[in-house]
């Protein structure tokens, strides 16, 4: 189990493109991706997924959330019912699981 230290706010990226990201991720980490970041869900084979997530934080003027780092997105293990196309909620999650994207595109180049 991912136990929990720093949380930071985090939402699902839209039209996100590729796969084989949570592969990535595992290497990257040095472990298994079994539970899902935000509820702690076991993964099994047909649940995991290596979702594109950003940083948010509540906007003190409008309390809506915004993008905390504009144009930056992140890599964690999310099960289905978290990283979809439908869910727009914000979830919690440790920062220490959250890889950046391009860390991980540079590291598979580097790999070719």
């Amino acid at each position: 189990m991912f136990l929990k230290t720093m949380t930071v706010l985090v939402r699902n990226k839209r039209n996100s493109e590729g796969s084989g990201w949570l592969k990535k991720w595992e290497e990257y980490m040095h472990c298994a991706a079994n539970e899902c970041a935000v509820c702690g869900e076991r993964l099994t084979k047909d649940q995991r997924n290596g979702a594109h997530v950003y940083k948010v934080h509540p906007d003190p003027q409008t309390g809506r959330y915004v993008a905390s780092e504009e144009g930056k997105y992140y890599i964690v293990p999310l099960c289905k019912k978290h990283n979809n196309s439908e869910n727009t909620e914000v979830m919690e999650v440790d920062e220490e699981l959250l890889v950046e994207e391009e860390i991980l595109r540079f590291a598979q180049n580097d790999k070719e």
